[in-house]
């Protein structure tokens, strides 16, 4: 009696074993297509990188406007560890760093001081800034049409963009997360 129990205990375990190992198999595997569809982003994004630097380069090697020359970087906007890449021309971050300043002044001296205007000095607006935007515009239009190699980075990274907006479409079908 107790070799039937045990029997049919493990006749009632096997095909919870079975389905265990076959689903941690269909897991792992669903796992590894998930992160090769990941990798394979990562990668484009990566990829994308490299070809904004090398044409940020490019434009500065040919660049003679001192105020135009760009710089990019990794940045995490306040309220979020998410970083982003941002390129900017000297101008646009001469013009923050002064409002920064600006700011930071009115709050040494005049946080507590009741003769001194309720809020920090104007910020630096967009429209200001962009006062150089068509000289730069220009400047940058002039480049391209005169170097060849500034071009093919232009293009390269277009193209890079482009397949990665392929990939991403491709994975996420128009939803906005993906549980797979």
């Amino acid at each position: 009696m107790r070799r039937i129990l045990l029997f049919a205990l493990a006749a009632l375990q096997l095909p919870v074993a079975l389905s265990a190992t076959s689903a941690s198999k269909a897991d792992t595997l669903e796992e590894v297509q998930i992160n090769g569809r990941q990798a394979r982003l990562a990668e484009l994004r990566k990829q994308i990188a490299a070809a904004e630097e090398r044409l940020v380069d490019a434009f500065n090697r040919f660049n003679t406007v001192d105020d135009f020359r760009m710089s990019c970087e990794d940045t995490a906007p306040l309220g979020t560890r998410l970083k982003t890449r941002e390129c900017q021309a000297k101008y646009v971050m001469e013009a923050r760093a002064f409002d920064a300043r600006e700011t930071l002044e009115w709050m040494k001296n005049c946080a507590m001081d009741p003769a001194c205007p309720p809020f920090p000095p104007d910020p630096i607006t967009p429209a200001q800034v962009d006062l150089k935007g068509p000289d730069f515009n220009r400047n940058l239009a002039a480049l391209v049409k005169q170097h060849p190699e500034l071009r093919r980075e232009v293009a390269r990274q277009a193209a890079l963009k482009r397949q990665y907006e392929a990939a991403r479409k491709e994975k996420f079908k128009g939803r906005w997360v993906v549980f797979e």
